[in-house]
């Protein structure tokens, strides 16, 4: 009797043993998954922070290196030759010129606040990509900014102060003196310059051809040749539509940024019309759109 008495307990024990082990075990496992989370969403944490503060770095010259950036939201550019004049203005966007609709829909909607602004272009990064920099009311003095500074935080903007070029501040003097010349009386009759034609060879265009032809090999050509098709139908919605295409695949070429003000010049959009002419002789000198943009004031 003592001795199966004897071997039971034995066994209760060896039943005890296996249950702390499976207990133990069990344990261990649970805090080995929670501890693993744990660490993959504080690593997954600081890779965001990493990327998110990698973009918000500014890419504008300081003129006093030692001093803090004024934001982080920009990325920061190697700093050019400061000009001998120096003047300065609010940078609010920072892109890159496949981007451009929403670098002109941001100058739009500073314009229509009453902020003058214009667009920068920078270096090509290795990617084929050219930096693109939206300033606004560049002053020669500093303090001078400090109204449009009060009324961007308003806006929840994010901007930087940055050296800008002189030559944006003689431009706007320039346009002030050339619209007050033009509101004096003019004695001598001078008949108003007609609306440049844009040369359309409408030779029997198969624009339904032209378009498969597009969705095989997209070009700027092909892109132009249509938008032209559409406008000399006067079907100014496509015109627009296609020209918009064009200029995205080479925003350089006067000829879309061109059509386009054209097209929304005879949808009625007049403003607009002009906003978009103006908007590309900011970063770009074209006979041909000073004299449209006269034709329409």
């Amino acid at each position: 009797m003592i001795s199966k008495f004897e071997e039971l307990e034995r066994r209760c024990k060896r039943r005890k043993l296996k249950r702390f082990t499976l207990l133990g075990l069990l344990i261990v496992i649970l805090t080995s998954v929670a501890w693993y989370g744990y660490s993959y969403m504080q690593k997954s944490s600081y890779v965001k922070n990493e990327i998110a503060n990698k973009q918000k770095e500014s890419p504008a010259p300081r003129s006093n290196p030692s001093s803090k950036p004024a934001t982080k939201s920009l990325q920061k550019e190697p700093s050019p030759k400061p000009p001998e004049r120096k003047c300065f203005g609010i940078q609010v966007m920072y892109a890159y010129d496949t981007m451009m609709d929403n670098v002109f829909n941001m100058k739009l909607k500073a314009l229509k606040m009453g902020i003058p602004c214009h667009i920068r272009y920078g270096k090509t990064l290795e990617n084929g990509k050219k930096e693109v920099y939206l300033i606004c009311a560049t002053s020669p003095k500093k303090s001078a900014l400090k109204p449009l500074i009060n009324q961007v935080k308003r806006l929840h903007w994010d901007y930087v102060v940055v050296n800008d070029e002189c030559r944006y501040v003689e431009y706007k003097k320039r346009k002030k003196r050339i619209k007050e010349k033009r509101k004096e009386p003019i004695i001598s009759t001078v008949s108003a310059p007609k609306e440049q034609k844009v040369s359309i060879e409408t030779k029997s265009v198969d624009v339904e051809a032209l378009k498969k032809l597009y969705s095989q090999r997209k070009s700027y050509d092909l892109a132009m040749k249509i938008a032209k098709s559409y406008y000399a139908k006067s079907n100014y919605s496509q015109a627009a539509k296609w020209a918009k295409r064009a200029n995205r695949l080479d925003p350089q070429q006067e000829g879309a940024w061109i059509l386009y003000a054209k097209s929304l010049y005879k949808k009625g959009y007049k403003t607009k019309a002009k906003e978009v002419l103006r908007a590309f002789l900011d970063f770009k000198d074209s006979k041909q759109a000073k004299k449209l943009l006269e034709s329409w004031q």
